[in-house]
């Protein structure tokens, strides 16, 4: 009787834990943990445990991340990606370290990217707002443990140069 008990037991908890991956893997659960579930692949996650050795966000990774099979790119590529024309790092630049991973992408890529601006915002934890045509937001990430590699290919996959059409002044800038 107490083994009959323990297997229904048993069987409850693996239902609840399929149930908890199976609702916090959409796309919208897993922006707001700060994962992008279109582009992030389960060789991703391995590296971030590897580099912050949080089991925890190493989980919510996994929860999230595509497995593509021996070829990484083949699915992540083939893959429908929404773009964006322009963006905003936003922080708190009292934070922004020298020497950091953030640092180093503010400092030596940002501009490298036409539609992203840096904005300073006290008391905001590191993130990127992607904005649609009409300047709504589109999508927002975390980045604050990112590494500036990370952050990079993120960016190229997410944000692509305006029209050359585009008229200079309104939405697309100066």
């Amino acid at each position: 009787m107490r083994s009959v008990t323990l297997q229904l037991l048993a069987l409850v908890l693996v239902a609840c834990v399929a149930y908890e991956a199976t609702a916090s893997s959409s796309p919208l659960a897993c922006q707001e943990l700060g994962f992008d579930s279109s582009t992030v692949r389960c060789s991703h996650c391995s590296l971030l445990l590897q580099h912050t050795n949080d089991v925890a966000l190493y989980d919510e990774c996994g929860q999230c991340c595509t497995t593509t099979g021996d070829d990484e790119d083949s699915s992540a590529s083939n893959a429908k990606v929404a773009t964006y024309y322009r963006g905003r790092l936003e922080m708190d630049m009292r934070g922004l370290y020298p020497g950091s991973e953030l640092a180093r992408f503010v400092n030596e890529f940002s501009e490298k990217f036409e539609g992203l601006s840096v904005q300073d915002t006290p008391r905001m934890q590191p993130r990127i707002v992607l904005l649609e045509e009409d300047g709504s937001v589109g999508e927002t990430t975390r980045v604050q443990s990112w590494r500036c590699d990370l952050i990079v290919e993120y960016l190229q996959k997410k944000l692509v140069p305006a029209p050359k059409g585009a008229k200079k002044g309104g939405f697309w800038g100066s």
